[in-house]
């Protein structure tokens, strides 16, 4: 094919630059420890129920118990909309129902990752992973299950996003020289 002075190259699909889909590398959130409170105050609830029942009316303890059911509510809510994501090229954090806060960074502008348990949290296996973003600050992901496979997985990602090619399909000059990786095999 002879290309004319002038006239537009035609572009096919084998010159663009084909983006692969993104993969969810791993999906978390909230630990069914967030149902702790509520569980115990519905317990309660259906303790004074019971002994209402003895000696006062029955609406009475059907009334407490159900004050006690409808603080499940906003725990069940927080346990259904909070998601936490990492993809193969950023970190997702969704939160919310009616308002939802969504916050998305690449994986190559995550600062700091640290994860802090207390003893029950290492126990029953939950904690709080705190991620260092540039003009977000802190943010906190509380109470997730598995905060130490997240932060694995993160850090993994990371690693093997900085593995990859440069974004530019022609570079111009030399290849950059690119710094060793661990020794630790990852499944990129």
């Amino acid at each position: 094919m002879q290309l004319e002075v002038g006239v537009a190259a035609p572009v096919g699909p084998s010159l663009r630059r084909k983006e692969e889909p993104e993969r969810v590398v791993h999906a978390s959130g909230p630990h069914a420890i967030v149902f702790l409170r509520p569980a115990s105050l519905a317990l309660a609830a259906a303790a004074a129920a019971a002994l209402a029942v003895y000696f006062l009316p029955v609406w009475v303890g059907l009334l407490a118990f159900g004050l006690a059911a409808l603080a499940l509510v906003p725990d069940v809510l927080t346990r259904w909309c909070v998601r936490y994501d990492i993809t193969d090229k950023r970190v997702v954090i969704k939160v919310g129902w009616l308002w939802q806060r969504t916050l998305e960074t690449t994986l190559n502008r995550v600062g700091a990752i640290s994860v802090e348990q207390s003893l029950l949290g290492r126990v029953l296996g939950y904690g709080d992973v705190f991620l260092m973003l540039p003009g977000v600050g802190k943010e906190l992901l509380p109470r997730m299950r598995a905060p130490h496979e997240f932060r694995r997985k993160l850090v993994e990602q990371i690693l093997c996003w900085d593995r990859e090619p440069s974004p530019q399909p022609y570079a111009v000059g030399r290849p950059r020289r690119r710094r060793p990786l661990p020794v630790a095999d990852y499944a990129c």
